[in-house]
Formats: C-alpha cells, structure tokens, sequence
C-alpha cells in the first residue's frame, strides 16, 4: 500500500467507511498479530488482543496527526491494548515480585539462542506469567524505559525492574532446560 493509498484508507474510516475500515484491518493484521503474540499465551489471545486494538483504532483514528508515521501510532495502540487486555483478563496481579536474593543466575550460552527458531522463543516467553512477560516485551522488545513501563502498567519502578531481571531468569532456566533435553 503506497502513501497515497494508506491516506485515502485512512480518510475512509475518519468517515466510518466499512471497505476503508476492513482494507486497514487486513494490511496490518499480521503486523498486528506479530505485536500481540509477544504478549499473548495463544493465537486466540492474541485475536482479540489485537480485535481490540482495531475497535480503539476505528473509534480513535480522529486523534491521528499525521506527525509521526502511521504504523508508529498504530503499533502504540496495540501493545497498549495489549497490555489493557492483560490487566483486564489476567487473575494474576500485575505486582508479582519475589525477593532479588532467592533468584540464581543460570548462564545460557549464545549458541543455544542462535540454534532456536523464533517460534521456540516466543513459546517460551509464551509461558512467562503475565507480569513478567510484558515487562519483558516492553524493555526488550519494544525498547521502553523502567520509568515508562512503571506508568503504563501503574507499578514502581523497583518492580519493573524485578520484573524484567525475574523474567530474563525464568528464559534462561527454560532455554537450559530445554538444552538439557536436546543433548
């Protein structure tokens, strides 16, 4: 989709168009998806994580300026619905935190990461806590800050940072024990 074609799409919906709404839908849906399967436990999951996001999108495309990229905006929307559905669904608090003393370092070697497929990655992070897994994919993946993370999720910057340590522990002792059982 050109500049051009994206700006007629996106004039569309400001009208409530549905061909306008639907085209928007299917050009960023597997962009999209990739964003809430990094928050998601499943496929189903992540739908309607990301069903989420395009509602707030259709309701809220108004608020776009036209300042910063398109997909920039979009991709803020989704992850914060993304994270709006965890808070909302999830029966685990999102405060979760253990004393930094009980937790050991476990080393995971380069080579072991470098022979898994993107998909064995994901599963694993997949199975992370909620807690854990956003703050994960907040600090990794999307590159924001403890300070900004502590606000999107209203807990203390002390717990994000708990959060982000306990998260990276938790991969590590998955990723060698799956290297356990490879060998």
């Amino acid at each position: 989709m050109t500049k051009d074609d994206l700006q007629e799409v996106i004039n569309g919906c400001l009208l409530g168009n549905r061909i306008s709404q639907k085209a928007l839908y299917r050009h960023f849906y597997s962009y999209g998806m990739n964003v809430c399967n990094r928050y998601a436990r499943s496929e189903e999951e992540a739908e309607e994580m990301l069903n989420d996001a395009f509602l707030r999108i259709f309701t809220k495309i108004d608020l776009y300026d036209g300042q910063r990229s398109f997909l920039a905006w979009l991709h803020t929307i989704v992850v914060r619905s993304a994270i709006n559905y965890l808070k909302k669904y999830q029966n685990k608090p999102l405060t979760v935190g253990v004393e930094l003393a009980e937790q050991r370092t476990i080393s995971v070697s380069a080579n072991v990461l470098s022979q898994m497929s993107v998909d064995e990655i994901i599963i694993l992070v997949r199975q992370l806590p909620p807690s854990y897994r956003m703050a994960f994919n907040l600090a990794v993946i999307e590159g924001y800050s403890h300070v900004e993370i502590a606000a999107m999720l209203g807990i203390s910057e002390g717990t994000a940072r708990s959060n982000l340590m306990i998260a990276r522990q938790k991969l590590q002792m998955m990723v060698s024990q799956l290297n356990k059982i490879s060998i």
